[in-house]
């Protein structure tokens, strides 16, 4: 899982393949599961507010074997950087670790999106940070979702803020240039 603001760049920079990437059933979703396919990602439409259920279900089903599954847990609207419930309610059923995830730039815009939307500067250096992974009890009960959701949600604002300000330690022959401003 990674936060929606790195889409682009966790698309194009890492090679988490094959998997499942969950996209919004929203009409600006359909751009982007055409171009997550021809990155090689096998889209499911989905999210918390249309068609979330029946993509988690299709997923749960596993009937393309060993495949993973790429969930940015605070989209399609927000709020930015809010874990929401369904990437542990599929780990907990589908008894599956959530390692969370995150990509860091030398250069980039954020754009003046709900997410602030990170579109990386052309040939800027790019690093990919995978966390260690996090296990949640099978089946977990609605009542204990929230514990999880909160210590997630936190692992993964660390590992994004981290990656971000550490960005010349992680990749130190990269030469740094701060965020862009975007007109």
């Amino acid at each position: 899982m990674f936060w929606h603001e790195r889409l682009i760049g966790m698309a194009t920079v890492s090679q988490i393949q094959p998997s499942w990437i969950l996209v919004s059933e929203h009409g600006d979703g359909e751009m982007l599961a055409l171009a997550l396919k021809q990155l090689g990602y096998r889209p499911r439409r989905g999210s918390s507010t249309r068609g979330g259920t029946k993509a988690l279900l299709q997923m749960l089903r596993g009937d393309d074997g060993d495949m993973g599954v790429a969930i940015t847990p605070d989209g399609p609207r927000g709020p930015a950087q809010e874990l929401g419930k369904g990437v542990i309610f599929l780990a907990s059923r589908a008894g599956l670790p959530i390692y969370p995830m995150t990509t860091s730039f030398s250069a980039c815009w954020k754009l003046p999106t709900w997410d602030r939307l990170i579109l990386p500067a052309p040939f800027s250096q790019a690093i990919t940070v995978l966390g260690e992974p996090i296990h949640v009890p099978a089946k977990l009960r609605r009542e204990e979702l929230e514990m999880h959701r909160q210590q997630i949600e936190q692992a993964l604002r660390s590992l994004t803020e981290d990656t971000d300000r550490n960005f010349d330690q992680l990749f130190p022959t990269a030469r740094r240039r701060s965020e862009l401003d975007w007109y």
